[in-house]
């Protein structure tokens, strides 16, 4: 502010504490404090200051040295010095120097004031130093809140900084244990892969793969069915259930029990399958095995050689293999501790995956064969021996309804069919039964056996017309047939043909007798791609 206007509000507060202010120059005050912060600070120090040494001792007039007129500079000491007094001297000194001061005031002015204009002054003094008190005490008491929090943080940030630093202190003085460096996992590698199934269901307490199935080494159990799995090298295996096999890795299997038959390719060589009495080493063939629950295994040669280390009655591989060739079968039997020959079963193995579908496991004078030659009229076929079954078509489907001779078990002698009707919508597989010999000795025209299929038999066709009528659908599309052949079918009467259906409908007993012309049995089977996995 400059001395100016110091002077002009000085000489307007002097006027207040006189008492001699006018309303103009009262109003002027007013308006000087209401527009100009530092007058008011002037102000409101100037009068506490008054006020407290008014309630010390007592003053009614401006201190000594502050008179109309007076500059700023007058003021500003008063106020130094005033501080310095309450700093520096004691309480008893000020009070009297207060008295003696005010006494000379009230002595030069006792005229110039009356008693209520002192009254106003001091009550005017007083209310105005209560509220810098208490102003003050609010404005004191926030400062040291704030130094609180302020000290508070500053602790809290310490405690854990230093907390932090006996952690890491902890870590690098106390002694770890070493841990391996972790490695990443990585999935066992595949030995074999599953590439068919057939009506397969496995323990649930080994895997249980579906077609596709890479496979690791481990134990396979299979309940129910047939399943072909191929090995990293090229062999393939297809295997039987009841099984139980264990893949050992991509050139070995150990077969428990359950009947296998392996194919290794050429060149592949040194395939290996153990069982409990034996081990196989392939040298380029086809084989068979049966291994039993007592530990027995025959060995089966169906094309090319193996060689067989006999384990022995201990269990350890005897120093003298064995080689078997083609057509060859042995038993090895670890328990009774002897090797013996056998007569070779080339029909209980499935050599190829179709095989597995379509080859039923025939006996007696039954002969399978899969194609189906280009004539099947009278005399184009002969055997005195040998009844042949050729499968005609796979995969039909009845799109109307087909009537047959026989679909329920049971012994039928000659011609007594029931006539019933297989429904529209079923796919079958049609296998036809053909004999025709070549002798005319009636003592030897006489042939039995057996077929057995892996799925139901559905219907038999033996009618000399309805054959005739089902040649169209059923037959081989380049095979000529004897249709409307009179004699072709069953004998009928007492003392002809016999044929008898199993309860499970998977077997067909044959006895055919000197036909006059041909026998000729169309059998209607489940198809097997509904089987297939």
């Amino acid at each position: 502010m400059a001395d100016r206007e110091g002077t002009v509000l000085n000489e307007l507060i002097l006027q207040l504490l006189d008492g001699t202010i006018g309303d103009e120059e009262l109003s002027r005050l007013n308006n000087e404090l209401a527009d100009n912060p530092e007058a008011l600070r002037r102000y409101s120090e100037f009068m506490m200051s008054h006020a407290a040494l008014r309630h010390r001792g007592g003053v009614s007039a401006a201190p000594d040295g502050l008179t109309r007129g007076s500059s700023s500079n007058d003021y500003e000491d008063l106020l130094r010095l005033l501080g310095q007094m309450e700093r520096t001297a004691p309480v008893d000194e000020i009070l009297g120097e207060a008295i003696e001061r005010d006494k000379q005031v009230r002595a030069g002015d006792a005229t110039r004031l009356d008693d209520a204009q002192k009254e106003a002054i001091r009550k005017a003094a007083e209310g105005a130093l209560e509220r810098f008190i208490i102003e003050e005490r609010r404005r004191q008491e926030e400062l040291a809140y704030k130094l609180y929090i302020s000290r508070r943080r500053s602790l809290a940030l310490g405690i854990g900084s230093l907390a932090a630093l006996l952690v890491v202190c902890v870590w690098l003085l106390v002694p770890r244990p070493h841990l391996p460096t972790p490695t990443t996992a990585t999935a066992a590698p595949a030995v074999a892969t599953m590439i068919h199934a057939y009506e397969a269901r496995w323990d649930l307490a080994h895997i249980a793969p579906i077609v596709g199935t890479e496979l690791t080494s481990g134990p396979i159990k299979l309940i129910e069915g047939l399943v072909e799995i191929r090995f990293k090298t090229g062999a393939r295996v297809i295997v039987e259930a009841p099984a139980e096999m264990n893949l050992v890795d991509e050139r070995t299997a150990y077969l428990t029990s359950g009947a296998l038959t392996a194919y290794v390719p050429e060149p592949v060589t040194g395939f290996v399958v153990e069982t409990p009495s034996v081990r196989v080493t392939d040298l380029g063939t086809q084989f068979g095995l049966l291994a039993y629950e007592g530990g027995a295994t025959d060995v089966h040669m169906l094309s090319g050689s193996v060689r067989a280390l006999f384990r022995g009655a201990e269990g350890d591989e005897l120093p003298y293999p064995r080689h078997l060739y083609r057509n060859d079968a042995m038993s090895f039997d670890a328990a009774a501790g002897k090797v013996s020959h056998l007569d070779l079963d080339r029909e209980r193995f499935a050599l190829s995956w179709d095989d597995v579908l379509y080859k039923p496991r025939i006996s007696g004078a039954i002969k399978f064969q899969r194609s189906v030659p280009s004539s099947l009229r009278e005399d184009a076929v002969q055997s005195d021996r040998s009844i042949h079954l050729f499968l005609e078509a796979t995969d039909v489907s009845l799109i109307h309804d087909v009537t047959v001779d026989i679909n329920e078990p049971r012994q039928y002698q000659g011609h007594q069919g029931l006539f019933l009707a297989i429904q529209a919508g079923l796919k079958v597989d049609s296998y036809l039964v053909h004999w025709d010999p070549a002798s005319s000795d009636e003592l030897t025209r006489i042939a039995s056996g057996s077929v057995t299929f892996r799925r139901p038999i559905v219907g038999l066709i033996f009618n000399e017309g309805r054959l005739s009528a089902t040649d169209s659908l059923f037959g081989a599309a380049a095979t000529e047939y004897a249709t409307y052949l009179v004699g072709r079918g069953l004998e009928t009467g007492t003392g002809g043909d016999s044929v008898a259906l199993s309860q499970d409908r998977l077997t067909l007993q044959l006895e055919l007798r000197a036909p006059s012309a041909l026998d000729e049995i169309r059998i209607l089977v489940a198809a097997a791609t509904a089987k297939q996995q």
